[in-house]
């Protein structure tokens, strides 16, 4: 559902007609569903009668129609609602003080005898007529452009028996139905012909009457340069994956790659592998918490750092930038976590999930479960919280030819866990406090099968990776795969400091140690070894929007990040390993693989917005980094000694962009951005030729600066969006990998450039019916000795042709199915230049997701490639090209099921 449905404004009514508004700024952080259940229930400021309510021999009235925002007083101003995507590191809003009241209505049962319509000059007027004047209990949801008004203690009585239907009643309305959907609860349905209807419930002599016009069609906020900006303001490519998508994707996977793969053009498919983080456009992104950077520059990581439960929204700059500083040469990446609501909101979820194909498909260890529990409300009228506590367990992961799949980073067998509590203060409408703390960890707790080594004496390329089972591995002194992170942050924000300036100021801490777990590598770097990863990030971030003059502005600030991460592999003991059969890990040696090393980067940015009418809009904008860097002298994982050093390195990048409006539906934006990173030194620091030193090699060390240049065109309407954006970036002083000769990769500073064209397209024939999708393609070429003769880049960074579809319906009201489907493309330029070992075949998954409304809650399905296509992902077949151990097939055909209840 798009987030336009769950910011409505709230119209609380008396019985004398007398209106307010109540915005839904004070809801700023509230769910879909936590915004209604607050609509329905406060009542007007200033008066002790509850919102809803009747009086004694009088029925009540529920009315649609559609207000002049003039005509009303507002209750209370502040902030935008965080249902738009404000802030990439998005704070909680908690509205100001107020004292509510709200009178709960008898639960005796009321007989509905007649419903009339009558139409408005802005919708229509839907009349319950009732036999007795007790108050109807009601509340209301929104799924699409369909609005729900539930009366929980009524039975239908009309005179010809059945239900209520109507086409057509009012100006926006499709239909209007009533109906008994149990014992006491009866359902009015609103569809809206191009939006959401706006509800107003009301008592009067003739019964509850529901007042309803089609709201106003409402546009998302997003920030691509932490500014607030309409998208039709924003000269670059934005994805926004909002809580819903996520829902409905979580029934599919935990994994949060697989997760952007199918919603965000331009990423890279999907693959297995623990620690594999994807690219964008060809090249790495950075990863955010709440504007909190969760990657390093040594260490890749993984996406295991929060749980899709835990997540409102995702942010997705697509692009080089710097935004957020380095390391978003890709672009930017942002999970911005779930906030307090002010209403008492509980959710509850469990579920199993059953994998595999054939005879393994019923089988005890292809199954898993999750728990999930949130709670969030308001502590007082100026404190709200949130708790959110997850637990999954993912099962065996089998291919489609009902195998067991075999992976050196697993993400199969494992337990999961999750915990993030959100508090947000509120000491007046301009001043609020929010900390957030989230806790993530996944350990794999089945521990039970190894590589079949016999798979590397047949051809590479000719048989797929297998699993032997050796029963639970013991490990002693060293740990099995586990990934833990701990977030803690805190954003205060005051919106009319001085010169009528918004600032923001940040301070965040993370920890992210991990083990990789067992591996055997002896085929290159002759050792069994677990890989111990530790990583620490702390920092802060001031920021600053100033109004200038008329449509123009400036956003400038200051911020500072220190990174700490390290790397070193525990040695095993070979001949203990084999013997056991793989089941017994016992460290006896530890060496550096990565030293533990410190870069401190501050930052200074300013960004200039000028509108010039309501047609054109100007952005410019300049950042300046300078990077302080401490290496320690080491001995390397091949016993090279190795001297440290102290390096500083400076930098500017720029922006510019303009968007031009067309017409209100369709306009046009150029761009240019840059973004930049620091070579990982982690891919220089590793495997160091001798006489290698920190000082003297800075040459290769130095900062890579992609430019990137875009031209897009994009249009919404009521039933219709697309968007068409092509790009071209390069970079001067890239990296790429070379093989040495012995199958291992050292980093080479060369140019390279990439570019694609990526496009997105959504349309509504009508109101039950949904469906779209994404186009990626992009190519890159790479000049290795830095002479004009350009190579294509491997297929692990270039992604192929990506597509991806879908089409969802809700025929029957509350029966919602989605089917949608990947297609990556084949790809042989790497190949061919003989960069990659093997070309790239093409597949397609196909998924399945249905959500069926039953009872208090919802029953969800998800089936993950619901053909058991037998595929092999674009990685493994890369790297399956060198060793047969690589070449990992992907998830059969996976079901889950789990049971929500929200109250």
């Amino acid at each position: 559902m798009p987030v336009a449905f769950a910011e409505s404004t709230c119209l609380l009514e008396e019985s004398n007609h007398q209106a307010e508004e109540l915005t839904s700024d004070s809801v700023s952080s509230f769910s879909e569903e936590e915004t209604t259940n607050y609509c329905q229930s406060q009542p007007q400021e200033g008066s002790e009668k509850p919102a809803i309510s009747s009086t004694p021999n009088s029925p009540v009235t529920l009315s649609l129609y559609k207000p002049e925002i003039s005509e009303f007083s507002t209750i209370q101003e502040v902030e935008e609602p965080l249902t738009e995507a404000k802030y990439l590191f998005s704070e909680f809003s908690p509205p100001p003080p107020q004292n509510f009241e709200v009178t709960q209505a008898e639960s005796e049962v009321v007989e509905i005898t007649g419903v009339s319509l009558n139409p408005t000059p802005g919708g229509v007027d839907i009349v319950l007529e009732t036999a007795n004047p007790t108050a109807l209990q009601t509340s209301t949801s929104i799924e699409g452009n369909t609005l729900t008004a539930e009366v929980s203690n009524a039975v239908l009585a009309l005179p010809g028996g059945g239900d209520f239907q109507a086409e057509n009643p009012g100006t926006g309305i499709i239909s209007v139905r009533v109906q008994q959907i149990a014992n006491n609860r009866v359902q009015v349905i609103i569809v809206g012909q191009d939006a959401i209807p706006f509800v107003n419930v009301n008592p009067s002599d003739a019964g509850l009457v529901l007042s309803v016009t089609p709201e106003e069609v409402i546009q998302i906020t997003v920030t691509a340069t932490r500014t607030e900006e309409s998208p039709d303001d924003i000269s670059r490519s934005i994805t926004i994956i909002e809580r819903e998508e996520i829902e409905q994707q979580r029934n599919l996977s935990i994994n949060l790659r697989e997760i952007l793969a199918r919603e965000v053009p331009g990423f890279s498919p999907p693959d297995l592998q623990r620690n594999q983080n994807g690219t964008l456009r060809g090249r790495p992104p950075s990863y955010l918490i709440d504007g909190v950077p969760i990657d390093s520059n040594g260490i890749r990581g993984s996406f295991l750092n929060i749980s899709p439960d835990a997540i409102e929204r995702i942010e997705v700059i697509r692009g080089p930038n710097a935004v957020y500083g380095s390391e978003a040469t890709g672009g930017t990446i942002n999970f911005v976590t779930r906030k307090p609501s002010e209403v008492p909101v509980t959710n509850v979820r469990a579920g199993v999930d059953l994998s595999g194909a054939d005879d393994s498909f019923f089988e005890g260890d292809s199954d898993g479960n999750i728990l999930e529990y949130s709670l969030s409300g308001a502590i007082s009228p100026k404190v709200g919280f949130r708790v959110n506590f997850s637990r999954e367990r993912t099962e065996t992961y089998y291919d489609g030819e009902g195998d067991p799949i075999f992976n050196f980073r697993p993400l199969d067998q494992s337990e999961a866990f999750n915990a993030l509590a959100s508090l947000g203060i509120y000491f007046t409408e301009k001043q609020r406090l929010n900390f957030t703390l989230n806790y993530y960890y996944n350990e794999r707790v089945e521990n039970n099968l190894i590589l079949d080594q016999s798979v590397n004496d047949l051809p590479a390329g000719t048989s797929k990776a297998r699993a032997i089972e050796v029963g639970n591995q013991d490990f002693i002194d060293t740990n099995p795969a586990f990934n833990r992170n701990t977030l803690a942050n805190m954003v205060y924000s005051h919106d009319d400091l001085f010169f009528g300036s918004q600032v923001q100021l940040q301070a965040y801490y993370t920890s992210k140690p991990e083990s990789q777990g067992v591996q055997d590598g002896r085929v290159l770097l002759q050792e069994v070894y677990v890989s111990q990863i530790d990583v620490e990030n702390w920092g802060g971030r001031l920021q600053i929007n100033t109004p200038l003059f008329t449509g123009a502005s400036l956003f400038w600030g200051a911020d500072y990040k220190h990174d700490r991460p390290s790397n070193t592999y525990d040695i095993i003991d070979a001949d203990e390993f084999d013997e056991s059969g793989g089941r017994v890990i016992r460290k006896i040696e530890e060496r550096t693989f990565i030293p533990e090393y410190t870069i401190g980067e501050l930052g200074i940015f300013g960004q200039f917005k000028w509108e010039l009418g309501d047609d054109w809009v100007i952005n410019s904008g300049a950042r300046y980094s300078s990077f302080d860097v401490s290496i320690p002298d080491y001995t390397s994982f091949e016993e090279v000694e190795v001297e440290g050093g102290d390096l500083n390195f400076n930098n500017v990048v720029f922006n510019v962009g303009t968007v031009y409006k067309i017409t209100d539906q369709f306009n046009v934006f150029v761009n240019f951005s840059q973004g930049f990173s620091l070579q990982r030194f982690s891919e220089l620091l590793t495997f160091p030729e001798e006489g290698f030193s920190i000082s003297e090699d800075v040459d290769q060390l130095q900062p890579q600066k992609v430019s990137n240049y875009e031209l897009g065109v994009r249009g919404t309407w009521s039933s219709f969006d697309f968007t068409v954006a092509g790009f071209y970036n390069d970079s001067q002083f890239g990296v790429v990998s070379v093989d040495r000769g012995d199958g291992l990769f050292l980093p080479v500073r060369a140019p390279r450039r990439i570019y694609g064209v990526e496009a997105t397209v959504d349309w509504q024939p009508f109101n039950k019916l949904r469906l779209g999708g994404t186009v990626s393609w992009q190519e890159g070429e790479v000049d290795i000795e830095d002479e004009g003769d350009y190579l294509a880049i491997t297929s692990t960074e270039i992604s192929p042709l990506k597509v991806t579809a879908y089409v969802e319906s809700e025929f029957i009201q509350g029966w919602f199915n989605r089917l949608q489907l990947i297609v990556v493309g084949d790809r042989e330029r790497a190949f061919d230049d003989d960069i990659d070992s093997s070309p790239v075949e093409s597949y397609t998954v196909v998924d399945f997701i249905s959500t069926i409304q039953i009872g208090p809650g919802s029953l969800n399905i998800g089936v993950e490639n619901i053909f058991d296509n037998f595929y092999f992902p674009v990685e493994s077949q890369v790297l399956g090209g060198t060793s047969n151990d690589n070449r990992r097939p992907g998830r059969g055909r996976t079901i889950s099921f789990n049971y929500r209840v929200t109250f």
